[in-house]
């Protein structure tokens, strides 16, 4: 039976390919529906963050920023599509076409857009409490304006998270088909079942490439997420190095701050869980060991052919 189902496996070329691509799809359809209550993501007024960022003296450099991202974005829409508009690639596999592989390609990064921007903002809100307080020197400033500033991290991680375990659910499945159809490939060529091996392997090598592409952009957001978390975990030491006043060899109301920063815990959260940095190296570290282990497959084909 089990060679039955083996057999089944091997008979449908498109299969992982096809897995692939719909994990995407489905990223897509479902962030569009979480991301629904983006307009209310800090509560039931408009222009929150616009608002906030003007205030605080950052809105120019969100804005800026906003730019840049937005470019890099489009720069890996345009070349995960010329990918596809290869000859031998117009339709993938799976039978997707162009158009219709532009247009979830697109939207993915648009949503990896959006949320890449949430976060810069929640970095630099960080960094704008850091610079207020050097300024104002006030510790019950500091122990108030900390409270909303973690109060309003939770509430936008609370919104976002699912964005987050979606992506990273839809790209593991895509490198897992993307693994499981080099396997395959690599089977069929030893046992003589397919002859031009380097034909078949073209197109997966260039899903492949467009899905490291998408991949990229996904990295880059977790690793703006493990920011805004290391920049919090600084900010107590940060306060801790100001001194207030000179003739106090104890200051209490800086330790109060302080151990408020610090017992509050703050940072970016998905499903209970701080995101840190180490986090975020162990997933790196993952992914190298796949890829490794896709390019050693690829170049094995391409030695036996």
């Amino acid at each position: 039976m089990v060679h039955s189902i083996f057999e089944l496996v091997l008979s449908k070329w498109g299969l992982f390919e096809s897995i692939a691509n719909l994990s995407i799809y489905a990223s897509v359809f479902l962030n569009l529906i979480f991301l629904r209550h983006m307009g209310n993501l800090v509560g039931p007024f408009e222009d929150q963050f616009t608002e906030y960022a003007r205030s605080h003296g950052f809105l120019q450099e969100w804005g800026n920023g906003g730019v840049q991202r937005l470019l890099f974005t489009a720069a890996v829409w345009a070349a995960a599509i010329s990918l596809m508009c290869v000859p031998s690639n117009m339709k993938t596999p799976g039978g997707y076409s162009v158009i219709l592989v532009a247009w979830r390609d697109g939207m993915l990064l648009a949503i990896l857009h959006c949320l890449w921007q949430v976060l810069a903002f929640l970095e630099l809100m960080v960094e704008s409490y850091c610079i207020e307080f050097f300024e104002r020197m006030d510790c019950q400033w500091g122990v108030s304006s900390w409270n909303s500033l973690q109060a309003l991290l939770r509430r936008v991680a609370e919104t976002v998270e699912n964005c987050f375990l979606v992506v990273q659910s839809s790209i593991i499945v895509a490198v897992l088909c993307c693994t499981a159809q080099l396997v395959t490939l690599s089977i069929e060529h030893n046992n003589g079942m397919r002859s031009a091996a380097l034909e078949d392997l073209k197109p997966v090598i260039l899903f492949y490439t467009q899905l490291l592409l998408i991949g990229l952009v996904a990295m880059v957001l977790f690793a703006k997420a493990a920011s805004v978390t290391d920049k919090c975990s600084k900010v107590a030491p940060l306060v801790n190095s100001v001194t207030l006043e000179e003739d106090q060899e104890i200051d209490h109301e800086r330790q109060y701050v302080v151990a408020y920063i610090i017992q509050s815990d703050a940072g970016f959260y998905v499903k209970g869980s701080r995101f840190t940095a180490a986090m975020l190296f162990k997933s790196c570290y993952l992914f190298g060991t796949i890829i490794c282990g896709l390019v050693t497959t690829m170049l094995s084909i391409g030695d036996k052919d």
